[in-house]
């Protein structure tokens, strides 16, 4: 303690002016350079762990954990005991997404920047839609998760705008966060069945619109970025950076999703054209539930 006290006399003293020729208490020889106040020797921390890299190892690991995690999840919803049934998976993890959206809400709020406090960008939104589809299992929202999820946020794995590496909450956030995000998606289709219709395509869209309409006038009012559809470009290198000046780039953008929109819808056979159209499909059922009771028989 004495030792610290020391160094910090004149370290005080130079921060109000003191010239540093000038002998100070504790200063053992006039001129010399005080040395900086250090509990101990640190230890910088690896590379790889300060900063993170798109297309290095750290980003190929982040999507095979996301890939063995969707994997083990949607096991567990349909292993079959009481449990760990989709239904009971589903309302603890919407739980901890709501918890996690919260822990993320907070820290971006905290910085009082307009460019990342509000939770405007589509994965905010989408984020608190998949907690809400996890737990009520409402067919709009799983088809906003779906569409939403699984189309858009999904970009996020391949060109990810995180800097920092995992000894930055930061990196947490944004792994955790986007993981939920496009897991939920998957989740829904694997382990509850949902099957997205023509219908759910003509919802998402007019939804996405909607969102459109809300942020445009946000990103032009305060100068900022939210849904990568602004008058600015994100700081890492996106799809959007290859659409031209905005806002010109909005009709690309517009274009793209629609088209993605439209992939999802046609990946399931029965949504292609000359097929008898079909409503939506029903869910699987839920293993931990009773069995409906069987035909009366004499």
């Amino acid at each position: 303690m004495i030792g610290v006290l020391a160094q910090l006399v004149p370290s005080v003293a130079l921060a109000w002016g003191a010239p540093p020729g000038d002998a100070l208490p504790g200063n053992p020889s006039v001129g010399e350079p005080v040395p900086p106040i250090s509990p101990g020797d640190p230890h910088p921390l690896p590379a790889w762990m300060e900063t993170f890299q798109s297309f290095s190892v750290m980003h190929a690991l982040a999507v095979v954990i996301a890939a063995a995690v969707c994997a083990w999840l949607c096991w567990l919803a349909r292993r079959g005991d009481e449990r760990h049934g989709a239904g009971v998976v589903a309302r603890r993890w919407g739980f901890f997404v709501f918890a996690w959206q919260t822990m993320d809400v907070v820290y971006h709020g905290s910085k009082l920047d307009p460019q990342v406090s509000l939770p405007l960008h589509m994965c905010d939104v989408v984020a608190w839609i998949a907690g809400l589809a996890l737990v009520t299992e409402n067919r709009k929202l799983q088809t906003l998760a779906y569409y939403w999820g699984l189309g858009l946020c999904s970009q996020a794995f391949i060109t990810p705008t995180v800097h920092v590496g995992p000894a930055h909450l930061k990196f947490w956030l944004f792994w955790v966060g986007h993981c939920n995000i496009v897991l939920v998606a998957l989740f829904e289709v694997i382990a509850r069945g949902y099957r997205p219709a023509w219908r759910d395509l003509r919802f998402a869209s007019i939804m996405t619109l909607v969102y459109g309409a809300v942020v445009i006038p946000v990103n032009l009012l305060l100068h900022v970025n939210y849904g990568y559809i602004g008058d600015s470009r994100p700081n890492a290198p996106t799809v959007v950076d290859m659409m031209g000046p905005w806002p010109g780039r909005l009709w690309w953008i517009a274009l793209i999703v629609y088209s993605i929109f439209l992939i999802l819808t046609l990946v399931w056979p029965h949504n292609w054209p000359g097929r008898r159209p079909s409503g939506p499909a029903r869910p699987l059922p839920d293993p931990a539930s009773p069995l409906p009771p069987g035909p009366q028989h004499d």
